[in-house]
C-alpha cells in the first residue's frame, strides 16, 4: 500500500539554505523510489490554520518511506532544513482497496 510523507512547513527563516535541502533532497526521494506529488502549491485555507507550505511524497510503502527518511543521503540534507525552516513531518499510509 502506498505511503506518503508529508511535510508541513510553518515558516522558513533561511531561504538560501531551503534551497540547497531542496536540491539535496530532491535526488534521494527518486534514488528511493519516491515520487513528489505535492510541492508548494496554492492553498486554499478550509479550516485550521494553514502551513506556509505542504510537500508531499509517495511511496510504495511505508517501509520504503521510512527507509528513505532515515537514509544517511536524506539526514545529511535534512540538516539543511532543520537550520532552514520550521517544519513537521510524517508518514500516512494510503488507502487500503477494498476487500475481493
Amino acid at each position: 500500500m502506498s505511503a506518503y510523507v508529508v511535510f508541513l512547513i510553518r515558516g522558513s527563516h533561511d531561504h538560501e539554505a531551503l534551497t540547497r535541502y531542496r536540491k539535496a533532497a530532491h535526488p534521494t526521494i527518486t534514488a528511493h523510489g519516491g515520487r513528489v506529488r505535492v510541492a508548494r502549491g496554492a492553498q486554499t485555507l478550509l479550516e485550521g490554520t494553514a502551513p506556509a507550505e505542504t510537500v508531499i511524497v509517495e511511496f510504495d510503502s511505508s517501509d520504503k518511506a521510512l527507509a528513505w527518511y532515515r537514509s544517511h543521503e536524506y539526514q545529511e540534507a535534512n540538516q539543511l532544513r532543520k537550520l532552514a525552516a520550521d517544519v513537521d513531518a510524517y508518514v500516512v499510509e494510503g488507502v487500503a482497496p477494498p476487500p475481493a
